[in-house]
């Protein structure tokens, strides 16, 4: 078991897309967008065999400009990843 944490900067670009407001019930449209945001986050890798192993992570990404056209609920967030790699070094 290998716990890490992690933190830099990235990039997040979203396409224009059409939402519904769930509690008006109105059709929102989102124009694209993108900017830089500032990640942190930890994660774990369990090895189940001396190459193989799995591993999840949760990513907080916080949007670093206002006023960008990502404004819509999208701004920060917070990814997932779960995975299974393989090693090929001893």
């Amino acid at each position: 078991f290998e716990p890490y944490t992690f933190s830099g900067l990235g990039y997040t670009s979203v396409g224009a897309f059409k939402t519904m407001n769930t509690v008006s019930q109105n059709i929102i449209e989102v124009p694209a967008g993108s900017g830089l945001n500032f990640n942190v986050g930890l994660g774990a890798n369990y090895w189940i065999s001396k190459n193989w192993g799995l591993n999840a992570s949760a990513t907080a990404k916080f949007k670093l400009k206002a006023g960008e056209a990502i404004d819509v609920g999208q701004s920060n967030y917070v990814q997932y990843n779960f995975g299974i790699f393989y090693s090929i070094s001893n």
